[in-house]
Parts: C-alpha cells; sequence; structure tokens
C-alpha cells in the first residue's frame, strides 16, 4: 500500500479536533490552513481543514483503497488573507518539496544542557546546536529562534526586548513544556517542520531515575514523536565509538559530555556498573572564567572561557608560568575598557579540580568491575568519548593514573548521537533500548 495512503485515510476521518491540532503543529493559524491535493478526481484544493468538516465537500464522498490515485503531494499552506489558495500557488509549493507537516521522519537525538545533535535517518547528522532558545523580554514562549541563531538574536545591538530560555537547569531537564518548545524550534531548522512523526532514539545519563526517563520521552512525544526508545548515554557513546557492545566481552567507555560526564562499564546490550558525574567541559569553562575574575578582576563569559579552554586548556597542569596573553572583559564595550595579561597555566589551573573529579569516578568504577570484566579491560583499556575527549593530555593523564590504554574514539563529539542513530537504522541493535 502507498506509504501516502494511511496519512490520506487519517485527514478525511480526522474530527474537528484533530484538524485543529494538526494545523498547530504545522506552526499556524487552525483556521487559516487548507488543503493542496486532487484524489481520483475529488478536488480537495483550496479546502479549508475545519471547513472540509461543514462545508459543501464531503470527506465521506472519498473512496481510498489501494488503486486510489493522487496528483500531489498533500500539503497544508498558510493562503494570502481572505484569500483561497488558488492551483497555481499549491503546485508551487509542491515543486519546492515541502513535506506535509505530518510525514514521517525517524531520528535519532541527543539532548542535552549544552548542545542539542539531530542525525536523520537515511542523511547523517542534520543539526548541532545549542540547547536554547529566544522568546520575548516577560515572557517564556514562544520560541522566537533556536540554537546559534536565539544567541545572535540576542547578541544583537538592534533588536530588544529578547532574552534566552533553556528548559534545563544544572545540567538537567528542567521542564517538559519548554523542552518540547526548544525541541520543534530545533526541528523545523534541522528536518524543515517542527514535529517527528515517526520514531526517534534518544538518550538520559546513565544513572538517570525514572522520572528523568519520562521526562525525556515527554519532551519527544510534545515533538510528534510516535514510538520513543531511549537508551543510556554510556552505551550510546559505546556503540558510537565501534565497541563491542553486543558480544560477551566488557567494554570500559568514558563520555564527557559538555555538563556530564558518564562512566560505564557495557557488555551483552547492558550496563554493568555506571556513574554519572555532574562534571562536563561547560565545568571547566566557568572555573576558567571565575578563576580569572578572582585573581585578575576581569569578568569573561562562559563563550569566551570556552575558546581559552580550547585554544590553551589541558589536563596536565604546570606552575610555571611561561606564555601568557590579553583578555578583556566582556562588557568592556558599555563598562569601560578592561584587561589583563593572564599566563596560560591559570587556564590549566582552573581544570585541574574537574579534571581529577572525572579521574577519581573512573578509578571508582574501576575498582567496583567484577573479576572476570576487570581482566577484560586490563586487556583493552577504556576508550574516550564526548567533546571532552580531545582535552590535550587527557589520555596520558588518565594512563597515568588508572593504569589502563586509553583510546579516543573517531569523531569522538559524535559518537552519542551515532550510537543512537546505528540502534535506528539497524533494529538488531535495539536489544537493551527501552520504551520502543
Amino acid at each position: 500500500m502507498p506509504h501516502w495512503f494511511n496519512r490520506i485515510q487519517d485527514i478525511l476521518e480526522a474530527d474537528t479536533a484533530d484538524l485543529r491540532e494538526l494545523a498547530i503543529l504545522a506552526g499556524g493559524d487552525p483556521e487559516s490552513f487548507y488543503i493542496g491535493t486532487c484524489i481520483d478526481g475529488a478536488d480537495l484544493r483550496g479546502q479549508n481543514l475545519l471547513g472540509m468538516k461543514f462545508g459543501s465537500f464531503n470527506p465521506a464522498s472519498v473512496v481510498l483503497d489501494e488503486h486510489t490515485q493522487i496528483e500531489e503531494s498533500l500539503i497544508a499552506i498558510p493562503p494570502a488573507p481572505q484569500q483561497v489558495p488558488s492551483e497555481d500557488s499549491v503546485s508551487a509549493v509542491s515543486q519546492e518539496r515541502v513535506q506535509p507537516f505530518w510525514a514521517e521522519s525517524e531520528l535519532a537525538i541527543e539532548l542535552d544542557g549544552a548542545m542539542t545533535r539531530i542525525y536523520r535517518k537515511g542523511v547523517g547528522v542534520v543539526l548541532q546546536e545549542p540547547s536554547i532558545y529566544a522568546a520575548r523580554r516577560g515572557e517564556r514562549e514562544p520560541a522566537l529562534a533556536s540554537g546559534a541563531e536565539a544567541l545572535a538574536l540576542v547578541a544583537s545591538s538592534t533588536v530588544r526586548g529578547i532574552h534566552l530560555v533553556s528548559p534545563f537547569r544544572d545540567g538537567k531537564l528542567a521542564d517538559e513544556r519548554l523542552g518540547g518548545t526548544l525541541m520543534r524550534s530545533l526541528l523545523r531548522k534541522a528536518i524543515g517542520r517542527p514535529r517527528i512523526g515517526g520514531a526517534v532514539i534518544t538518550t538520559v545519563p546513565s544513572e538517570a531515575t525514572p522520572v528523568q526517563r519520562r521526562a525525556a520521552m515527554n519532551v519527544m512525544k510534545l515533538a510528534g514523536a510516535k514510538q520513543i526508545g531511549v537508551l543510556d548515554r554510556g552505551i550510546a557513546a559505546a556503540i558510537g565509538a565501534g565497541l563491542p557492545v553486543h558480544e560477551a566481552r566488557a567494554s570500559l567507555v568514558i563520555d564527557i559530555g559538555s555538563v556530564t560526564t558518564d562512566v560505564a562499564v557495557v557488555c551483552l546490550s547492558g550496563t554493568v556498573i555506571s556513574r554519572t558525574l555532574d562534571v562536563g567541559t561547560s565545568t571547566m569553562s566557568a572555573e576558567i572564567a571565575n578563576s580569572i575574575s578572582r585573581l585578575y578582576s576581569v569578568d569573561i563569559s562562559l563563550d569566551q572561557a570556552e575558546q581559552l579552554r580550547l585554544e590553551y586548556g589541558t589536563a596536565r597542569y604546570s606552575s610555571t608560568e611561561g606564555q601568557s596573553l590579553l583578555v578583556r572583559d566582556s562588557q568592556s564595550l558599555k563598562a569601560g575598557m578592561r584587561e589583563a595579561r593572564v599566563p596560560v597555566n591559570v587556564i590549566s589551573g582552573a581544570m585541574v579540580e574537574p579534571i581529577s573529579a572525572i579521574i577519581d569516578t573512573v578509578r571508582m568504577v574501576i575498582e567496583s568491575i567484577p573479576p572476570e570484566p576487570s581482566v577484560e579491560i586490563g586487556e583493552d583499556g577504556c576508550t574516550l568519548t564526548g567533546v571532552g575527549a580531545t582535552i590535550r593530555n587527557l589520555d596520558a593523564e588518565l594512563r597515568d593514573h588508572i593504569g589502563l590504554k586509553v583510546h579516543i574514539a573517531a569523531d569522538p563529539h559524535l559518537c552519542v548521537v551515532l550510537g543512537c542513530a546505528r540502534v535506528l537504522e539497524h533494529p538488531k541493535w535495539r536489544k537493551g533500548v527501552t520504551g520502543i
């Protein structure tokens, strides 16, 4: 049966509330969305979604079966004010290959407190954006822009009355409704419409509570997902790194994300032991900003601190000052120029405590591994994934402290979303996934 058959049948059999919801999901006014299609001579073009139930057109008069012929895609379009869209305008929309807002997509989504990454089945990674959106000051919805566009909008000197909204607090999802708003806005950028429509695989921290797992699923439901699978972040990272997750051999993965670090031993599609630490690269950037403010009375933004971490940060701290760099206050244009020359070792010194916390967590996990998996990990070592995997000398520092070989995965920042994608693409990998 044609893939569009059930979609058209759903529209024709939908009640008024369903039609109104479809129009809202499309991002517009329910009263101003029209159908643009022709089925076996029954011309639906120009029919209002709600008016279809009460106008001269009777949906029940269209008989749909596997032999039904369709002229063009079923598309909802916002017409010009007080006008019914012409056949030419409907055709123009069709030629642009705008996907119907009820079309299905299968997605893998890594949604955390700092970055959101979206993988589309058959396409690849289609979005990597900050997990934040812009709204009018005093309001939390609707989203005017999301991700990098939201940051640019707020930073613009020509736009006033806009602020940033995040559904996360301390790296954890704190508001499901706002999470749904963010997700729908990012989906518009990633796939051209504000709803998923099909299956989605997403992740939660390895030690997530049932409440956190349910919250992650609810956000995906608000974004229109029909099937939702939830994967532990440690397992997702291990799959994305190419580790033998489904074999009877234990693997140790250390995923250092923006806001959390997951350390997990995985085997036979399950987690043998795991720990989630509320420390990530954002923690390190915050420590850098705090140190420069405390020592030099120069207040830099977290974005500036993150850039300093990327350029000068290292896991091996040296008390020797060495090179120094000029750092300017992030508010210098508004509050008078403030700057200072900061030794590079101050940046690495600020990272010592977060990195030590990660190493201590890894050591704690290793000490808790049962004897047989412990032997296997002793032979194979551990694998670093996440945005923090490429911190200079982190692999060497870990090796010195835990006594294991340390491997850095290819494209470590994409391991989690690619692990979800592999599960999405290959059903045989879905062992160990909950909710789908």
